[in-house]
């Protein structure tokens, strides 16, 4: 591994390649051939598929409280393409300081060579082609000038060497080996031990540690600690022999965990921790010169095989996931244009006598670039009609939830819906945004509780005809939601975010948020906005920071003024000049609702952090503000919309 400099205090390095051509992982590859997508996260990151991979290294030219961001080498079994490999990063040339094209020279065109590539996105900022087998990454934040200086100064220095030189010399003949040096890391303890780890304190001499495997030799793991002597070693194997039996069992308890968790990718570790687990249980220690070595036989085989099979299927699912949260989002963008349009969200659509005949999903075509389909309905008939019937087929992709089963025309992206005399609900006050024979919709702007405070759409747990006027029905126990198994289920606000909301909330948690007046003070879920399945655990539900409406050191606001009218509106009061000025308010306020809640989280986060009183002040200053400018709004916004009714109610102005 040439690229790792000799001095490199610390690295690991998998040999993919060995990986790839193990006998237990052809299933995986037989599956892979199947699902080609499922490697294009890797290949983003990468800018190769896994597939093509030889070894991957990353290392670490300093550790300690000045050490240094790492460094990540890729090789490739045959020479990348050059041009794939730039496409897939999205990596920019850099020619010079100021990143340009240099001009041609006065004896004719310049070797248009960049000196390297800009990365602007993902964890690095920089690569190399150092050859046409290799891609060496460089750390884009931290101490990134250190490392790259450091890594510069290793490679200049003649015949440098380094307390991890011979394991780096051998560890290109290992499937996996990962190295340290750990004195500058025993540093950062100062002095300080964890009761726990009192026993093992005869392993604080450790100088290096070399941790390397081979799946071509029995899958055995070799873990080498070497002392200052052999008195040192001597004393510290039957120390680390108990350490590792420590360790067994509670990386088999976390295994166990892992197994019947609901996540994909736990599960899908949930083998090769366990593996590691029975190999570290029946590992052997002796003492050899001045170095402790551990010796465990692991069957990675069976177990890689099993664990990366159940990755392959979590990144689909996560695929799956991501899909569907830009579903929701799209939906809550034809929301929000139909607002637009229209001055109020959408309805179901009824018939002269208050008959259902068509869902609110019908009515976002138009916004949903499906304004031909809409023409197709007829909306004085009901959805299974004999001509809306025809289109029960032809339900846009943005209605089907990915990797779920349902039947034929069907979709889980449903809104609520107050039933016709329902009863109210006990202890809760308020309703949802949709209700039998209301044909009028709500407008953003009258939503009392906030719309990033209401639910509009969730994805539920059973799929209804897209076309058909039926939603989750408002109140009593809480409908299913997501799949069967779902810790969360995607859901939309009415802001047009998109967040998972948890699927095991009580009725009394749940409904508050499906409510658009009832006025209540949410448990703070703003954690879990626009996280994937599987990434985190539900948090524990706590109130947030309360913000005193009227604070004693409140900032006086401005009143405000006038909204600019087109010249061409030349009488005011005109439905043409109330148009725009409700629209103006409701950018005005969305302005507004989203400073009052950036500052809010700015403030919990300060006084989490124990900011000093004058910061956080400055802070609670501009929400109060915020505050009082968005409930002025809310009030001009609100008489606005009524005299824009009462003007299309009258008969149309000449």
């Amino acid at each position: 591994m040439p690229i790792v400099p000799p001095t490199a205090p610390a690295f690991v390095t998998l040999k993919v390649a060995d990986l790839v051509k193990h006998p237990d992982l052809k299933p995986v590859l037989a599956q892979l051939a199947k699902q080609p997508d499922a490697l294009v996260g890797a290949s983003e990151l990468l800018g190769v598929s896994p597939l093509e991979l030889d070894r991957v290294t990353m290392f670490w030219p300093r550790l300690g409280r000045d050490g240094s961001d790492p460094i990540l080498v890729v090789t490739t079994v045959e020479p990348f393409n050059e041009a794939r490999v730039l496409k897939a990063l999205q990596a920019r040339p850099v020619f010079g300081a100021d990143e340009r094209v240099p001009a041609a020279g006065p004896g004719g065109r310049e070797a248009l060579e960049p000196l390297f590539h800009r990365l602007d996105r993902g964890p690095f900022a920089t690569l190399l082609l150092t050859d046409e087998r290799t891609l060496v990454f460089l750390p884009g934040r931290g101490a990134a000038d250190v490392t790259v200086l450091t890594f510069l100064s290793a490679h200049l220095k003649k015949g440098a060497k380094g307390p991890l030189t011979d394991a780096l010399a051998a560890a290109g003949t290992h499937t996996f080996a990962a190295c340290v040096y750990l004195p500058p890391l025993f540093r950062e303890f100062d002095g300080r031990i964890e009761p726990e780890l009192a026993p093992y304190t005869a392993l604080l001499g450790t100088r290096t540690a070399v941790l390397a495997g081979n799946l071509s030799q029995g899958a055995k793991l070799s873990l080498a600690l070497t002392f200052d002597d052999a008195t040192a070693a001597k004393r510290a194997a039957p120390v680390l022999e108990e350490g590792l039996a420590s360790l067994a069992v509670g990386a088999e308890k976390m295994a166990g965990t892992m197994r019947d968790s609901r996540r994909p990718l736990d599960k899908a570790a949930a083998p090769l921790l366990s593996a590691l687990a029975a190999g570290m249980k029946a590992a052997t220690v002796k003492a050899d010169g001045a170095t402790a070595v551990a010796v465990a036989k692991v069957d990675f085989g069976s177990a890689t095989s099993k664990a990366l099979g159940d990755l392959l299927q979590a990144v689909q699912s996560r695929r799956a996931a991501e899909q569907r949260m830009h579903n929701l989002k799209l939906i809550g963008l034809a929301l929000h244009n139909y607002h637009g349009s229209n001055l109020r969200l959408p309805t179901n659509v009824y018939g002269p006598k208050g008959e259902l005949l068509l869902s609110w999903r019908v009515q976002l075509l138009p916004y949903l670039e499906q304004d031909a389909l809409y023409r197709q309905f007829k909306l004085d008939e009901p959805w299974d009609s004999e001509n809306n019937k025809k289109l029960i087929e032809k339900m846009p992709k943005v209605f089907q939830a990915p990797d779920r089963e349902h039947a034929h025309g069907e979709t889980f992206y449903q809104g609520f819906v107050q039933r016709e005399n329902a009863a109210p609900l006990k202890g809760i006050a308020g309703r949802p945004w949709l209700r039998d024979g209301e044909k009028q919709g709500w407008s953003l702007a009258a939503i009392p509780d906030g719309t990033s405070n209401t639910l509009a759409v969730v994805e539920a747990g059973k799929g209804v005809v897209w076309t058909k006027p039926d939603d989750l029905p408002f109140g009593g126990t809480v409908p299913a939601l997501g799949e069967k198994g779902w810790e969360r289920t995607p859901a939309l606000l009415f802001d047009g975010s998109v967040l998972l909301l948890p699927t095991t909330l009580k009725p009394e948690m749940f409904w508050p948020r499906v409510t658009i007046d009832g006025g209540e003070v949410l448990p703070d879920l703003d954690d879990e906005r626009g996280t994937l399945f599987g990434q985190r655990p539900a948090p524990s539900v706590k109130l947030p920071v309360k913000m005193p409406a009227e604070p004693p050191k409140a900032m006086p606001t401005k009143e405000l003024e006038p909204l600019p009218l087109p010249k061409k509106v030349g009488e005011r009061g005109t439905r043409e000049s109330l148009a725009v000025k409700v629209a103006a308010l409701q950018a005005q306020e969305r302005a507004a609702a989203l400073l009052k809640e950036a500052t809010a989280r700015l403030r919990e986060r300060l006084e989490k952090s124990g900011a000093g009183q004058v910061e956080i002040e400055r802070v609670e200053a501009v929400y109060v503000e915020a505050l009082a400018r968005l409930e002025a709004v809310q009030r001009e916004l609100t008489a606005a919309v009524e005299a824009l009714k009462a003007a299309q109610e009258k008969a149309p102005q000449k």
